[in-house]
């Protein structure tokens, strides 16, 4: 089934048991058959997708897409927002669970990046909001009796004439009605809200500190692990002297793990200063010899190679090296980029309870799905039987995309018993996390008179 065509994604639609709540959603992949993954809550309501209505006149929003600081709740809210007829600000935001009807448009996963969240949402989210604001239309119709066409809507409530009603009060109706094709969506000339200037619907909870990341969560249980990691990257742990540091206050567990050897404390300081005066020695790799100025050298080498330069010529392009000769000048730069770490104001960080049949996860991600993929693997579990909680995102500029340090704290619970949260330093991010690639460029311009009559990259 297509994943491009609006008119044949199913539109999704389900009631709640409790409450006379309405849920609607919007299947991004048109094929989704599988149970709604977000667990009811205490009224009952489980959304399938994207929309929750109460009876008291909430409307939850399940953000599909990862807040990382690049504004997504606000943009994706407003696209959904913007059909639906209500104000972006009147929503109730959470972060979506684990669902296939969750999955980037543009990349078939349940992934944020790439900066295409926009683009990728822009046409679903408006139509799950045009369709839903029909449903409620048609409702309104029959429970008032008035003919569909002189009804409209205004910020969240349906308005005939000098009347004007709630959405909440007509949802019982809706949840019974059938929902049809996909309703036209707004031109852009009426729209309200896409385009018009208002707060980042996040912005108050940042600024006042009440924004939940996953460096902020705290479990009555819970017990902290630092990770000694090798010096060079696929290096093992050769030998280590638990005695050295099991003594030392609030040290709990000394637990060797497929990356270093962690130190389990009742207090973060705790296990940071264990680890540190942990005696670890590590076997020798080839890696350990190459630096920097080495990666480079090897880059340049391959510059300089024979096959190295490969000209786009052709009828179209001419000849790049006959251009660069005929030139009158000719100038030539390389431009080098080492591998730098993304360094995410947030540190890594993950919460991770583990038992005989069930997990928990409590960490800010790029990929929800992932993350719960990767603490079942690693707790010997299948993935339903594991609950991944995001959080907001300190950065991550796709290092939040890469999830080793989940893994890590996944083997730290199960190997240890306990709730453990893993904090990863400054230092450890920078030594130990995953880099952006380098780079080496070679630039050459041919110039004659004013005119750039040359170039290869």
């Amino acid at each position: 089934m297509s994943k491009t065509s609006l008119s044949r994604r199913t539109f999704l639609r389900t009631t709640a048991i409790a409450g006379g709540g309405l849920m609607i959603g919007f299947s991004l992949t048109g094929c989704s058959q599988t149970p709604v993954a977000v667990a009811a809550d205490p009224n009952g309501f489980v959304p399938n997708a994207f929309l929750q209505f109460t009876p008291d006149g909430r409307v939850r929003f399940y953000c599909p897409r990862d807040e990382m600081g690049q504004g997504v709740t606000t943009g994706l809210t407003t696209l959904i927002a913007e059909d639906l007829d209500l104000h972006p600000a009147r929503f109730e935001l959470l972060f979506a669970g684990v669902h296939a009807d969750y999955n980037n448009p543009g990349m078939g996963v349940q992934l944020t990046g790439g900066s295409n969240s926009i683009r990728s949402h822009y046409l679903p989210l408006r139509q799950v909001g045009a369709n839903t604001r029909q449903l409620l239309l048609q409702a309104a119709a029959q429970d008032l009796g008035v003919s569909i066409d002189t009804l409209a809507t205004d910020d969240g409530q349906i308005v005939q004439g000098s009347e004007r009603y709630p959405y909440a009060q007509f949802l019982a109706t809706a949840a019974r009605l059938e929902p049809g094709a996909d309703v036209p969506l707004k031109p852009s000339s009426k729209f309200r809200y896409i385009g018009a200037e208002f707060p980042r619907l996040d912005g108050i909870a940042k600024a006042t500190g009440t924004a939940v990341y996953g460096i902020d969560v705290e479990l009555p249980d819970m017990h902290y692990a630092v990770v000694r990691r090798p010096p060079v990257a696929g290096a093992k742990v050769a030998s280590y002297d638990a005695a050295s540091v099991s003594s030392m206050p609030g040290v709990t567990d000394i637990v060797p793990i497929t990356d270093g050897v962690a130190v389990v404390a009742q207090r973060y300081w705790q296990a940071r200063k264990a680890a540190q005066a942990l005696t670890v020695s590590w076997t020798d790799v080839p890696l350990g010899q190459v630096d920097t100025e080495t990666v480079r050298s090897d880059f340049a080498r391959a510059l300089d190679g024979d096959e190295a330069f490969e000209a786009l010529d052709g009828p179209e392009h001419g000849n790049v090296e006959d251009g660069l000769a005929a030139s009158d000048t000719t100038l030539t730069a390389d431009y080098w980029a080492p591998f730098l770490a993304h360094a995410p104001l947030e540190p890594m960080n993950a919460v991770v309870r583990v038992s005989a049949d069930s997990a928990e996860v409590w960490s800010g991600s790029q990929s929800v799905s992932a993350t719960r993929g990767l603490v079942a693997r690693a707790a010997g579990l299948e993935p339903e039987q594991v609950t991944s909680h995001n959080t907001y995102l300190g950065g991550a500029f796709g290092r939040r995309g890469t999830l080793t340090h989940i893994t890590e704290a996944t083997e730290i619970a199960r190997a240890s018993g306990k709730t453990i949260k893993l904090l990863w330093s400054r230092e450890d991010d920078l030594q130990h996390g995953v880099y952006r690639p380098a780079s080496l460029m070679r630039i050459s311009a041919g110039l004659t008179g004013d005119r750039l009559t040359a170039w290869s990259a």
